[in-house]
């Protein structure tokens, strides 16, 4: 993803977001306006013009007009990318958000992992991995996890051979989760894509049902997870927002970090198509958000 918004335009961007949170009340409509016009590269110079034009930093401003969810939601957005996610892991990690963790580590790609964990040492002084490894344990999700961050994803594994694998971990008392593991983690999407296909070709059952028939929980969430985002990033992504709108409550932060990080490279069609398989995005968004929280999450999708 490149820049879009041209060098001379960002002072235009950031004295907008200055008018309006100037004054008595907050225009939140023209904040929803500019985030939403925007990706990821150029929010974040945004941001930088903004301290330079004003002399304030954008995330103070935010929280003293701000509040709550829409707060969360736009000091997530005016960041860098890496950094963002590099300190929502450290948040989870610490603060012991296992659910928000599950799908902050999920939606790393190999080449994020690297970014993100060179931004965790430098800040954090541990590796991604080594923080991973003091913080969790060895339940099927936190095993997952630490796989996931050192894989590379890359193998190419005879589809019916594995797929065969994955009937007998699931086949009888107990799972083998490491087999599903090792699936998950080392299978290029492409090869995990013909693996599903395959799965379902030998035992007319879809992967994603053995996943939700074997796994509860956390686990059930983290398995489906890297089971939808090996069949594609947009999928994965729509699973996460379906999972933190579903049922009682939101999962708001785990809703405001898929957003944050995703809602720039898969706006409009692609994420309502992706999230079909799972109801109506826009209609869930709008059972579940309220306000100009609502009015912010629509408009980032493009919905």
């Amino acid at each position: 993803m490149k820049a879009e918004c041209k060098p001379e335009d960002l002072l235009e961007q950031a004295l907008l977001l200055s008018k309006a949170m100037k004054g008595l009340g907050t225009n939140e409509k023209l904040l929803i306006q500019v985030a939403s016009a925007h990706n990821h590269i150029d929010r974040f110079a945004i941001q930088q013009q903004y301290l330079a034009s004003t002399g304030t930093e954008l995330q103070k401003h935010f929280k003293s007009e701000l509040s709550g969810n829409m707060c969360t939601l736009f000091q997530s957005l005016f960041q860098d990318r890496y950094l963002y996610w590099c300190n929502a892991i450290h948040t989870a990690l610490t603060k012991n958000e296992s659910k928000h963790l599950i799908n902050l580590i999920l939606l790393l790609s190999p080449a994020d992992t690297v970014q993100v964990s060179a931004h965790y040492f430098k800040l954090f002084k541990a590796t991604l991995t080594q923080a991973l490894n003091t913080h969790l344990g060895n339940k099927d999700w936190e095993k997952l996890l630490k796989a996931w961050v050192v894989s590379t994803k890359s193998l190419s594994l005879n589809a019916t051979e594995t797929a065969e694998k994955l009937y007998k971990a699931a086949k009888g008392a107990g799972t083998d989760e490491d087999q599903f593991v090792a699936v998950l983690c080392n299978c290029s999407k492409e090869n995990y894509a013909g693996i599903d296909s395959a799965y379902f070709g030998q035992y007319g059952k879809k992967l994603a049902d053995v996943i939700k028939s074997e796994f509860t929980l956390r686990s059930e969430i983290a398995f489906l997870t890297a089971h939808y985002l090996q069949l594609g990033v947009v999928q994965g992504v729509a699973y996460q927002l379906y999972a933190a709108m579903k049922g009682l409550g939101t999962d708001d932060d785990s809703l405001i970090s898929a957003t944050a990080l995703y809602q720039d490279q898969f706006k409009g069609a692609e994420i309502v198509q992706a999230y079909a398989q799972f109801g109506d995005l826009k209609k869930d968004f709008k059972g579940d958000l309220s306000g100009k929280y609502e009015d912010a999450v629509l408009a980032l999708w493009g919905l």
